[in-house]
């Protein structure tokens, strides 16, 4: 990684750990001077990539600019969306969050320095898992949030009641309530914005039976809404069109649905936000060709 001569071992293996990336400080204290420092970057061996940040690489892995991140700073933690991917809940962003007490005033869009204090474990340091995840929500719309909130949990690394808990532990946070009527949706099995506003505005708000969410009907397969009780099946599709194994997969559950005498009603966006009582009719009608004997009540969209 770096070349032998002028770097100790023990430099080398804390780079290998940092992604690459050590900072001037930590050089020096290993005994690297500053003048072998300016020489290792003369001959191509060291890459400046912030101020008092070297890397053996000119573009360091994400990995290695999120130590860099932090390393810039005396306390620096890893919040939001980057402390998010550490845990495994979302993509590697590509602006770096960072948290400490002494915010950097040399801009840089690949990092963002927030002033605050946080608590931090692992390595490289990120807050919590749950924090991550609020810290998430605060730069999300209510589309965003069911997302964030909906995938945190669905990699079952975390739980509707635990960020339900450190929800209500934080009393100044944005969207506070709308992060808990959220999270009781989520609770209740949706997975997507398009599958809430089908829970709120279609099923509750017409007074339709409460379904089943995430059913599996047959071996291998999966429906986004049930009422297996009156044969019906709901399929909510997000995307303008599908196409390839996914649209094959689809179809194939579908016909094997069928077979079981299993009726499956398709709906996307456009319907469930502009049409949620016409919707809703077509659900009633469904269910009681299935042998629901109550009636769908009138909402204040109703005509």
């Amino acid at each position: 990684m770096f070349t032998r001569i002028a770097v100790p071992e023990s430099l080398t293996s804390l780079a290998a750990e940092q992604g690459g990336v050590i900072s001037a400080q930590q050089a020096q204290d290993s005994g690297v001077t500053r003048a072998a420092i300016r020489r290792l970057h003369r001959n191509g061996h060291w890459h400046r990539i912030a101020p008092g940040i070297w890397s053996a690489r000119a573009e360091p892995p994400w990995l290695g600019l999120a130590w860099a991140g932090i390393l810039q700073t005396v306390d620096g933690v890893l919040g939001g969306r980057a402390a998010g991917h550490l845990h495994g809940v979302c993509a590697e962003p590509t602006v770096i969050e960072v948290w400490s007490l002494v915010r950097r005033s040399v801009p840089d869009p690949r990092w963002r320095f927030r002033r605050g204090l946080q608590q931090g474990r692992g390595s490289p340091p990120r807050v919590r898992l749950e924090t991550a995840v609020l810290q998430m929500c605060q730069e999300e719309t209510a589309e965003g949030i069911v997302t964030v909130l909906a995938r945190a949990v669905g990699t079952r690394r975390t739980t509707v009641e635990r960020l339900r808990h450190a929800t209500l532990g934080a009393p100044t946070l944005r969207n506070r309530k709308l992060v808990l009527d959220i999270l009781h949706d989520v609770a209740d099995g949706i997975e997507s914005p398009l599958e809430r506003l089908y829970l709120k505005t279609v099923e509750r708000a017409h007074g339709l039976p409460a379904a089943h969410r995430q059913i599996t009907i047959t071996e291998g397969t999966r429906s986004d809404v049930g009422y297996p009780d009156f044969g019906l099946l709901v399929e909510l599709d997000g995307q303008l069109w599908h196409e390839g194994p996914a649209a094959w997969a689809d179809m194939e559950r579908d016909n094997r649905h069928q077979l079981l005498s299993l009726t499956t009603l398709r709906f996307g966006w456009h319907a469930v936000l502009h049409d949620p009582c016409g919707v809703a009719q077509q659900i009633a009608e469904a269910l009681h060709s299935g042998g629901w004997r109550s009636g769908a009540k009138r909402c204040s969209r109703c005509r």
